[in-house]
C-alpha cells in the first residue's frame, strides 16, 4: 500500500495516503489526550471519595484537596475537547446549516471551520505564552505549592490537537461534498 512512499516526498504517494496517514496521527493523539482525560477524572473521583470520608469519619481532610481537584479538572476538560470534537460532540447550529441548500453548507463550513481552527490556534498561542510567563515567575499554587505551568502547556497542546483535528474534518468534509 505505500510501496513508493517515503517521508517529505509526498508526490511518490498514492492519493490519499499521506492525509490517511495524518488524520491516523491526529486521531490516535485524540484517543491519548482522552485517555488522560478519563485517568484524571478516575483519579478526581477517588480523591473527592477520600476526602469526604477522611473529613467526616476521621475529622481529618486531605490537605489541598480542593486545589487537586481543580487541576485534575483543568486536565479533565482540555484533554477531552479533541475527542469529542471527533466524535462530532459539540453543540453544532446544524438543524439550521442543514436546511440550506449544499453550496450555502459549504460556504458556511469555509467560514466556520477557519474560524474555529483560528480560536484554537489563539487558545494554544497565550496558554503557551501564559504558561511560560508562570513558569518563569515561578509561580505556584497556595497549599500544594504545585507548578501551574504544566496545566497551561497541557491546555496548549490539546488546543493543538483540537486545531488538527478540525483541519482534518475541514478537508474531508469539503472533499465528500465534491
Amino acid at each position: 500500500m505505500l510501496d513508493g512512499c517515503r517521508v517529505g516526498h509526498p508526490h511518490n504517494c498514492p492519493r490519499g495516503v499521506s492525509m490517511d496517514r495524518f488524520e491516523k496521527v491526529v486521531l490516535i493523539l485524540s484517543k491519548w489526550l482522552n485517555w488522560f482525560a478519563g485517568v484524571a477524572m478516575l483519579l478526581m473521583l477517588i480523591l473527592i471519595v477520600v476526602d469526604v470520608i477522611g473529613a467526616k469519619v476521621f475529622h481529618s481532610p486531605i490537605p489541598g484537596s480542593i486545589e487537586l481537584t481543580t487541576f485534575l479538572s483543568v486536565v479533565v476538560i482540555s484533554f477531552a475537547v479533541a475527542e469529542t470534537q471527533v466524535m462530532r460532540g459539540h453543540i453544532e447550529v446544524e438543524f439550521l446549516v442543514s436546511r440550506l441548500p449544499k453550496v450555502a453548507q459549504r460556504a458556511v463550513a469555509c467560514i466556520i471551520y477557519p474560524l474555529a481552527i483560528l480560536l484554537f490556534a489563539l487558545i494554544a498561542w497565550k496558554s503557551f505564552d501564559f504558561g511560560y510567563s508562570l513558569q518563569s515567575s515561578g509561580e505556584v499554587s497556595m497549599t500544594q505549592r504545585l507548578p501551574f505551568y504544566p496545566l497551561l502547556y497541557g491546555i496548549a497542546f490539546s488546543a493543538i490537537v483540537v486545531c488538527l483535528v478540525l483541519l482534518v474534518q475541514y478537508i474531508k468534509d469539503l472533499n465528500s461534498e465534491r
